[in-house]
């Protein structure tokens, strides 16, 4: 398996390098280079609070959303039922 190097005659990303390589590459270079990228590449700890927390307002605002709009549709649809006329009867047909 070939990796990106300074070489001459070594293309870059001809191949993908696998993890097992890739440790082993880390390995035979500087000690620092891999914690480096290992606190660099390490997710935040309060990553599950500030996923929870914006999951749960997002889930909030689109229940407010719903229920307003819920609420002012049933109101609009009250408002055209008392203004608007009666629907037509068919002829012959008593409306009691």
């Amino acid at each position: 398996m070939t990796f990106a190097s300074s070489e001459p005659g070594s293309e870059p990303g001809s191949e993908p390098a696998s993890g097992d390589d890739l440790d082993v590459e880390l390995a035979a270079t500087d000690p620092g280079l891999a914690s480096s990228l290992a606190q660099l590449l390490a997710a935040p700890a309060d990553l599950e609070r500030r996923t929870q927390t914006q999951v749960t307002d997002s889930l909030l605002q689109r229940s407010f959303l719903g229920t307003a709009s819920d609420v002012l549709t049933v109101g609009w649809r009250t408002i055209r039922f008392l203004v608007s006329d009666p629907p037509a009867t068919p002829t012959g047909k008593d409306p009691s």
